[in-house]
């Protein structure tokens, strides 16, 4: 029982590290300087850990049906949908303008509108419609499943080397052409690696010593942000992170995040922390790119230190925000999953 908990709190503590890491992708993207550009990279594991982490926590059930998806999914529009409405009449009160709250809801979830941040929320529909039928084929063969996953494992090394050639040649990445919600190869690799995870008890310690484990993050952190920092402004033409998500060094980079985290007992002793902060992480990934494009009427972050200063600031509005719509009821279900 101790065991399963500790693991939850190190779910709720991944949970939380890529939500601030979402939040620093966010706030050091916008001026992709040198400085910038090493926080920036750094935060790159942010997406991949969330779909690991809903993968772990779906896969290893003994049973989805279409009854328990139509639930999640309803979920998810409900969220989206009401975080429209508020825009809507805000929109109304202050510009006197129209918006239509449908539209927006559809345009979220492919990556457009006021929070294009939904598209996670477009992928997770897109793979939660297929789970039940997924699942069911997985859980019959552990073989099975890890065949599957070599085969997304490919697939992505595939789309990076395509990439790369496609870079070098002067022409537009393949990835680049195809919007986050519909790289479906990379957000079922991730998931599917959570999964497997999680329903087979995988302990993943990468590093046993914790000497020799730091020592590997700090050196694979270093390497990931020089790679992409050459290959994303020399090659591919565009710095941004989620190009790299089908890298295989970002793989190992991510795997080591997780073991570091999933691993650690550490973390246990902060269980009623990560326990209030995870309660939030919703909201923060919801208000967050609300507050720094107010921000960005007066401060274009372009200044390493005082964008660390942001991160601070943003966070602790989103947190604080989030935490004045828990303590209304009804109304909190707009931060909740």
């Amino acid at each position: 029982m101790e065991k399963k908990l500790q693991r939850n709190v190190s779910l709720d503590f991944l949970k939380v590290l890529s939500c601030i890491s979402i939040v620093i992708l966010h706030i050091f993207g916008r001026k992709p300087n040198v400085y910038n550009s090493i926080f920036y990279y750094v935060a790159t594991f942010a997406i991949p850990i969330f779909f690991m982490v809903n993968g772990f926590l779906l896969i290893k059930k003994e049973r989805i049906d279409y009854k328990y998806i139509l639930k999640k999914i309803v979920k998810i529009f409900i969220i989206i949908f009401s975080w429209n409405i508020i825009l809507s009449i805000a929109i109304f009160l202050y510009k006197r303008g129209i918006q239509n709250p449908i539209i927006e809801t559809v345009k979220n979830l492919i990556q457009k509108g006021t929070f294009f941040q939904f598209w996670f929320f477009g992928s997770l529909i897109i793979i939660y419609c297929i789970l039940p039928i997924l699942h069911k084929i997985l859980s019959k063969n552990k073989n099975i499943y890890k065949i599957v996953l070599l085969i997304l494992f490919f697939i992505c090394i595939m789309i990076d080397v395509i990439n790369i050639i496609l870079g070098l040649n002067g022409q537009k990445i393949f990835t680049e052409q195809i919007i986050q919600t519909f790289r479906l190869w990379t957000w079922l690799f991730y998931f599917l690696l959570g999964g497997y995870i999680g329903k087979y008890n995988v302990e993943l310690n990468v590093c046993k010593n914790k000497k020799v484990y730091n020592f590997a993050i700090l050196l694979t952190m270093v390497v990931i942000v020089i790679y992409q920092y050459i290959i994303g402004n020399f090659i591919f033409k565009n710095f941004h992170a989620e190009y790299f998500y089908d890298n295989i060094l970002i793989m190992f980079y991510v795997l080591l995040i997780w073991s570091g985290v999933y691993n650690n007992q550490k973390y246990f002793k902060y269980e009623s922390i990560i326990e209030k902060l995870n309660k939030y992480i919703i909201g923060i990934y919801i208000l967050h790119p609300l507050i720094i494009k107010g921000i960005s009427k007066f401060y274009q972050y372009d200044n390493f230190l005082i964008n660390i200063i942001m991160l601070i600031l943003i966070l602790s509005i989103s947190v604080i925000i989030s935490i004045v719509i828990d303590e209304i009821p009804k109304i909190r279900e707009i931060i909740k999953m």
